[in-house]
């Protein structure tokens, strides 16, 4: 039989592989093709820029394909948002002027990813790259070849890309697409509209909402995965970043809420491990914002999924609740009260730091392994 893409695939040879996550930053998949649009001045750039930062310090490598500005505009808001030369040369800048269909041109890209391995590429921005590869923005068909064919290398080599785009000017007809092309959207696995709440400028602060407008994976919490708030020191210029939950969700969460997604991730961290595990190994190992981990550890403390014990120096030790063991159903404050009952875990509900908002389930529904 002759070999083709056609054959196919038997999918129970695949294996449980657990549903992924939202690594980089707490909005984008490893490996998937995120869009980022909005209006001009929406910190589009700004938020991949701190997306490419946060990634250069967790040791990878981030490639910038710059088609809107330059590379001294790029280097002097990284250097702001505080990149150290060390950090600079993480971040591989790109300023292409001819397409990427060239053989030796495409050999070369191959090459340069295959070196540095990065976990994110930046496409800043969308018209420039249809422009340039003689596309039209307004074409399904040349969208999904700028997705499959000319984007195909940095997806290849395990990098999350994230696009950047614009919306169209009239708000009241716009919806949830980006200008031109359904496809744009379509093609995509995570689509993030930046909304500003107020305008980012020097010397002063901005705040923006990222709603989430498509998510194929399910993990972003809705209708906004988390909010970017920039604040620009007026002397020095400065700038430091936060992305946190969007403030109106976290006060619709009240006192129930809990970080439901960072509670499953933890449980099946301790499981893993087998043995007790210090609060701070925690929060290193599991990832996300520490923050958002330890208040996890602290409800499945009080739910008494996972127990807590005295180590050396001081330590505070955690492992997980043995049912059959009465000692391990206390909390933090000695309570030695019954285990409550069993609750389902959130699916698919992260926010940028990892910490959901909780989902409701029908009654009768079941967690799975999760006990909570």
């Amino acid at each position: 039989m002759t070999s083709h893409s056609w054959q196919p695939v038997n999918l129970s040879a695949l294996g449980d592989d657990p549903p992924p996550e939202p690594s980089i930053s707490g909005l984008v998949y490893p490996g998937s093709l995120a869009l980022v649009y909005g209006e001009p001045e929406a910190t589009k750039s700004w938020l991949c820029l701190v997306l490419a930062l946060e990634q250069v310090r967790a040791g990878r490598y981030v490639v910038f394909v710059d088609l809107e500005t330059s590379a001294r505009l790029i280097h002097s808001r990284l250097v702001d948002l505080g990149a150290t030369d060390e950090e600079l040369g993480r971040v591989q800048y790109i300023a292409p002027a001819e397409p990427i269909s060239d053989r030796a041109i495409y050999a070369d890209v191959v090459a340069m990813l295959a070196t540095s391995e990065p976990s994110l590429v930046v496409v800043d921005a969308m018209a420039g790259a249809l422009a340039l590869h003689g596309f039209d923005g307004n074409s399904n068909s040349d969208v999904e070849a700028l997705y499959s064919v000319t984007l195909a290398p940095f997806r290849a080599a395990g990098a999350a890309v994230v696009v950047v785009d614009h919306v169209t000017k009239d708000r009241e007809t716009r919806g949830r697409w980006p200008i031109g092309a359904q496809r744009k959207l379509g093609g995509a696995d995570v689509g993030i509209l930046v909304e500003p709440v107020s305008a980012f400028s020097r010397g002063g602060s901005g705040l923006a909402r990222l709603r989430v407008q498509k998510d194929r994976h399910g993990a972003l919490a809705r209708p906004y995965a988390a909010e970017l708030e920039l604040t620009s020191d007026p002397d020095t210029g400065a700038i430091s970043w936060a992305i946190r939950p969007a403030q109106h969700q976290a006060e619709e969460h009240g006192d129930g809420w809990k970080p439901t997604v960072l509670m499953e991730r933890v449980y099946r961290h301790l499981k893993e491990r087998g043995e007790p595990v210090s609060r701070t190994a925690i929060a290193r190992e599991v990832g996300g914002s520490k923050e958002y981990v330890l208040q996890a550890i602290d409800c499945l403390i009080s739910e008494e999924t996972i127990k807590e014990k005295a180590g050396a120096r001081g330590a505070r030790l955690y492992s997980i609740s043995d049912p059959s063991d009465p000692s391990a159903t206390r909390s933090e404050t000695g309570d030695t009260s019954t285990r409550p009952t069993r609750l389902p875990p959130t699916r698919g509900n992260g926010t940028a730091d990892g910490s959901p908002g909780r989902l409701d389930f029908e009654e009768g529904e079941t967690g799975g392994d999760i006990p909570f």
